[in-house]
């Protein structure tokens, strides 16, 4: 009640000093005195009524609004009809921010729920290069180069899963400069050199004499993902990797592998999609591609893919630096 009068306090001012204005001119008209006191008590009581009525009206809006502010959920319906174009506007306002606020919230429960999905996945498949790892250690004679391909696959179950935290963090740490291609290409085969032990593969690479502006580290995760996948998809036949400097810089990976349904290369950069090759390769986890979509685009560069069941896949990456996220 005291926030409504100290509302009311200069319509209550500008009343008391228009009845006494009308009593002064009363008395300076010399009119009879019963006749101002009449009109101001009458009008006084219509002020009082309508002065009441504002009040519950005013106490009814805050109900309203107290009730809005105490539920975890505030929607717009809840609040007051606005009774004027500031009202209006504040209600405006508090839809735009109750939307966001949705919005925002459902994002989160869904990169929480995916997350989650994740970790829990990469839980799982690190335990098979472990175990891996342990048989090949009780044999009497050390298969190197088996211990090598278990132990790498170990390093980027880890390193796919820091860059996983990494660019979904508020800050990255982006070092944007002039790196040679070349340098950057062979430096992701050396990493994934493991993979190709007992894989009927082989590598061809050339045209690679070029350089881009792009971040080295970021870059190469993405080239190791991408050749990570050509290796566990192609059982024979070439990878080859090639660059282009017309009509603009790009870096095309092609593989002689199963190859991708034309159906699944829509979706194979959500996050989680791993379509037919997934499901035949219980090890996918449907995150390489996705996270280095999202990396990427963080870099200002583009991606592409292009595949035939049974023919390969070509990956085109676009190098020409454009507005990075």
């Amino acid at each position: 009640m005291r926030d409504f009068f100290g509302k009311e306090r200069a319509v209550w001012i500008v009343d008391l000093a228009a009845s006494a204005l009308f009593f002064l001119l009363c008395a300076v008209y010399r009119v009879s005195l019963e006749i101002p006191v009449y009109t101001v008590v009458l009008l006084q009581t219509f002020v009082v009524i309508l002065e009441v009525m504002r009040y519950f009206k005013y106490k009814k809006s805050c109900d309203l609004l107290r009730n809005a502010v105490g539920n975890a959920k505030t929607v717009v319906s809840e609040l007051p009809e606005p009774e004027n174009c500031v009202e209006e506007l504040y209600t405006e306002l508090a839809e735009v921010l109750n939307e966001r606020c949705e919005r925002d919230e459902q994002e989160f429960w869904d990169s929480l729920k995916r997350a989650d999905h994740y970790y829990t996945k990469w839980s799982h498949q690190i335990k098979t290069p472990i175990a891996g790892m342990r048989l090949l250690l009780e044999e009497d004679e050390m298969d190197k180069q088996s211990l090598q391909r278990e132990l790498y696959r170990i390093e980027q179950y880890v390193e796919t899963v820091l860059q996983y935290q990494r660019i979904h963090a508020t800050t990255n740490d982006l070092l944007i400069k002039i790196n040679s291609m070349r340098d950057m290409t062979e430096q992701a085969l050396n990493h994934t050199q493991a993979l190709f032990t007992r894989k009927d593969v082989a590598v061809k690479i050339y045209d690679l004499d070029f350089d881009v502006i792009t971040d080295e580290k970021w870059f190469v995760f993405v080239l190791e993902q991408l050749v990570s996948n050509a290796i566990k998809y192609t059982r024979r036949g070439q990878i080859t990797i090639y660059g282009k400097t017309e009509p603009e810089k790009t870096l095309i990976i092609e593989d002689t592998g199963i190859g991708i349904r034309k159906e699944d290369l829509p979706r194979i950069f959500e996050w989680g999609y791993t379509g037919e090759n997934g499901r035949t390769d219980k090890k996918a986890t449907g995150v390489g591609l996705a996270l280095s979509k999202e990396t990427l685009d963080m870099l200002g560069h583009g991606i592409a893919i292009e595949s035939e069941p049974g023919k390969g896949t070509k990956v085109t990456l676009y190098l020409t630096q454009k507005r990075m996220e």
